[in-house]
This record gives structure tokens, C-alpha cells and sequence, in this order.
């Protein structure tokens, strides 16, 4: 198994995140989007959550990268985020599988 860092997708990745939550918060009326807003606001909040901490992480893995930040310290970071973003994961399989029925009923009824 390969474990060396991929130096351009942590870059993409701590570049587009933000970009991705702030559209997704400010232009919720319509689409996708405004659809996972009206109907479930907790399950879009939890998936902004999800993609901020999959950002932390990035950036605290770019910042150890450059030398920044010590190993350890990566170290302790990740243990303390990693829980959070399992919580997260749950809960976005949870929420986005009873939206996913609930639109599929919807759907079957129209």
C-alpha cells in the first residue's frame, strides 16, 4: 500500500472545500441543494460539518507537510477529529438514506 502524501489533492481539496460550503449555505432555494434544505435542514448541516472537517484535516495535514507542525502534534489532531468525523459519516448515511426514501415515495406517489 502506498502511504505518500498526494501534495496537489490536499491542495485542491483545501481550495475547493470552501468555496463548496459557501455556495451550498448561501444558494439553498433551488435544486439538489434547496430540496436537502427544505426537507431535511439537519442532514445539510451535518454534511457542511462533514466537509469542514474533512478540510481541518487537510489543512493540518498540509500545515505538518511543510513543517509547520510537529508529527505529534498531527498525531493528536487526528485522534481528536477522527471520532467527530466518524459521528458525521453515520449521520449523513442515516439522515441521507430515510431523505433518499422519503423523496423515492414521494416520486412514486406523483
Amino acid at each position: 500500500m502506498d502511504t505518500s502524501f498526494n501534495l496537489p489533492i490536499a491542495i485542491a481539496v483545501v481550495a475547493l472545500i470552501p468555496p463548496i460550503i459557501l455556495i451550498n449555505y448561501h444558494y439553498r432555494l433551488g435544486g439538489l441543494s434547496g430540496y436537502i434544505w427544505r426537507e431535511s435542514p439537519a442532514f445539510a448541516h451535518i454534511l457542511l460539518a462533514l466537509l469542514f472537517t474533512v478540510w481541518l484535516g487537510t489543512v493540518f495535514d498540509l500545515v505538518t507537510y511543510y513543517g509547520l507542525l510537529s508529527p505529534r502534534a498531527l498525531e493528536l489532531f487526528n485522534l481528536l477529529i477522527g471520532p467527530l468525523m466518524l459521528i458525521f459519516s453515520v449521520c449523513v448515511l442515516v439522515f441521507g438514506t430515510r431523505l433518499l426514501v422519503r423523496y423515492l415515495r414521494f416520486r412514486s406517489r406523483t
